[in-house]
């Protein structure tokens, strides 16, 4: 037996496997098993992974199943205490292992522990630091916060005790997309979250144009998906009066989706369903509203969103609204402001002094 079990998926990602494998062998806390899936790469990852003679490390290939299939894998295979999850392009502090061990230690009730991370763009270079922070003892709260979003920001932050994790029935591999938020969800359910409040973590992006990939990914028909599994799970709490209000935020990041895309009649046809489940979304005082649009408008990139290209959507979806929006086209120039101001805050801190 080990400790610690690291399940590190990996699909052609040659470029950066050998950091990921080098920042484990450099972490502080050595009682560790990584188990590398190679999901059926077509580059040389698994010939990189070969020239590690480390005894700790095992390697594993398979054809292409995608990510979920991958982790479970791995999961099955596992020996640790604690199951710990590595991207194959990310990367831990040295002294993350240790951290999240001990915390779990002195947690014996904490089934999931998460740390802040580093968003990091490919060459390694820091953007921000994210990931939201559990108020300590206040279970229910971050349950709510976590029907209404995915809190922990990347896999590569979790580490979930070993029983609590396989009773929860691992990585459901119908999913592409939110895969991990659902199976948070089970465990947040069924056991204590804890949050390790310091970023110990490097998560990286490339720029990528988020809604196209959410869309390939098949995003729109998971996160509803997710939802309806998560308060079928809830019979009796009252936190499934939160229903309506979770469906609603997922359509409307459906309605996102699509109007970014420059599918309007998309827009509006998930923007209604949002409406229709959680009207409150788009009533006075708007606050909501308004900061949820602007807060998209900066989402359409991994990193940096251009700012012509989120005031483009912004004025794409004011100006193609569905006929019971129309009312709220009048704040369309506040959103605008609203937007400006993200992206100021966006890039002071990459540092974008310009």
């Amino acid at each position: 037996m080990v400790t610690v079990s690291v399940i590190m998926p990996a699909y052609n990602q040659a470029s950066y496997i050998q950091q990921a494998i080098r920042s484990v062998q450099a972490q502080t806390f050595t009682d560790w098993e990584l188990l590398v899936i190679d999901d059926g790469s077509t580059d040389d990852t698994g010939e990189i992974v070969s020239r590690f003679t480390d005894p700790r490390i095992r390697y594993i290939h398979q054809e292409n199943r995608e990510r979920s299939r991958a982790r479970n894998r791995g999961i099955q295979g596992a020996r640790g205490d604690f199951i710990a999850f590595l991207d194959a392009d990310d990367l831990w502090l040295p002294s993350y292992l240790e951290r999240q061990v001990t915390y779990l230690e002195e947690h014996p009730q904490i089934a999931l522990s998460y740390t802040k991370v580093y968003k990091v763009n490919a060459d390694g270079q820091m953007i921000r630091v994210i990931g939201h922070v559990i108020p300590q003892g206040d279970q229910e709260r971050f349950l709510a916060l976590l029907l209404l979003g995915n809190r922990i920001p990347t896999p590569s932050a979790a580490v979930v005790r070993a029983g609590p994790l396989k009773s929860a029935g691992l990585f459901d591999p119908r999913l592409r997309q939110g895969e991990d938020w659902d199976l948070w969800l089970r465990i947040a359910i069924r056991h204590p979250v804890g949050a390790i409040p310091t970023p110990l973590a490097c998560y990286r992006c490339y720029n990528a144009f988020l809604p196209a990939r959410l869309a390939r990914r098949g995003a729109e028909e998971a996160y509803p998906y997710i939802i309806q599994k998560a308060f079928a799970l809830l019979e009796g709490s009252p936190l499934r009066t939160l229903q309506s209000q979770a469906l609603g935020r997922v359509y409307w990041r459906n309605a996102w989706i699509r109007y970014a895309l420059n599918d309007v009649a998309g827009g509006r046809a998930w923007m209604t369903r949002a409406h229709e489940v959680h009207p409150d979304l788009f009533t006075p005082p708007y606050r909501d509203f308004i900061e949820s649009v602007a807060y998209l408008a900066d989402e359409l990139y991994d990193i940096a969103t251009p700012a012509q290209e989120a005031l483009m959507y912004i004025d794409r979806l004011f100006t193609s609204l569905p006929s019971w929006a129309q009312p709220l086209r009048r704040l369309h120039r506040q959103t605008r402001g609203q937007y400006y101001g993200l992206h100021l805050f966006r890039s002071y801190e990459r540092r974008d002094w310009p």
